[in-house]
């Protein structure tokens, strides 16, 4: 009920599934997994900008098991607006048997742009980007608090 009160509101378009939007972008969560969807797909246009918002599903196997992943994702595309490729998501800090595990297998921390000025949103996020100096520009202080304040946020 609340994405059909959300789609009237914003006037787009609600789809129970779409099974193709992994094939239209080249992001990186798209290449993990297989049985790929999206859900509860909202799609429309806002101040020039296409609009995706959904639930993403994938899903993964390891020997005998499968494991079934999601999330709600935010797709916008607008010509005019020039952005590098970044990720930002919730810092995970892994403690006890899981961080020995990583080490003793050698396996490298994510790179993580974290701000000297703002230890909370370095604290609470990893933020990833191959241009580090472009992420800074993009994460000023007001894009900052904005993550902070709303945590559950994830952007790539």
């Amino acid at each position: 009920k609340a994405w059909v009160l959300l789609a009237e509101k914003m006037g787009f378009e609600l789809k129970k599934s779409d099974d193709t939007v992994h094939e239209r972008y080249q992001f990186d969560l798209f290449s993990a997994g297989d049985l790929k969807y999206m859900s509860n797909v909202l799609a429309g246009t806002a101040r020039e900008t296409s609009v995706i918002l959904g639930d993403y599903h994938y899903s993964t196997r390891q020997a005998k098991s499968s494991c079934i992943h999601w999330q709600t994702i935010c797709i916008l595309e607008n010509s005019g607006l020039v952005l590098p490729v970044m990720t930002v998501r919730p810092e995970i800090k892994l403690t006890g048997m899981a961080a020995k595990i990583i080490e003793m297998m050698g396996i490298p921390e994510e790179a993580d742009i974290d701000f000297e000025e703002d230890t909370q949103f370095s604290e609470s996020f990893t933020l990833q980007c191959k241009d580090e100096e472009a992420a800074r520009n993009v994460f000023d202080r007001k894009v900052r608090e904005f993550f902070v304040e709303n945590k559950s946020n994830t952007v790539t």
